[in-house]
């Protein structure tokens, strides 16, 4: 049997994974944007357990935070890359940041 390592895992992760982001599968899934919103909690308020946007707010400790924590780490430079390619002004503000989340 061979032996498993990090960079075979990686690849089998890229694999399975890489046929459904280019199809957008997200935009179809349950509650893919209720989990970016909480992301975007976290990527303009890191520290604070509060949310106020969504109705009177609630506590961001209902959700393990690793998940959300990680797009939104990543949301940075996916935006920042997005934005040194992008053709023109964004559609709407936030467009890019949204794109950059999902």
């Amino acid at each position: 049997m061979p032996h498993i390592t990090s960079r075979r895992l990686a690849g089998l992760s890229l694999l399975f994974n890489l046929p459904f982001v280019l199809l957008n599968a997200q935009r179809t899934s349950y509650d893919a944007y209720s989990h970016i919103f909480l992301s975007d909690h976290y990527r303009q308020n890191w520290w604070s357990l509060w949310e106020p946007r969504w109705y009177l707010g609630f506590s961001m400790a209902s959700y393990p935070p690793l998940a959300h924590q990680l797009i939104a780490l990543l949301s940075w430079p996916i935006n920042f890359v997005l934005r040194s390619v992008a053709p023109g002004p964004e559609a709407y503000p936030g467009a890019i940041t949204w794109v950059a989340e999902e």
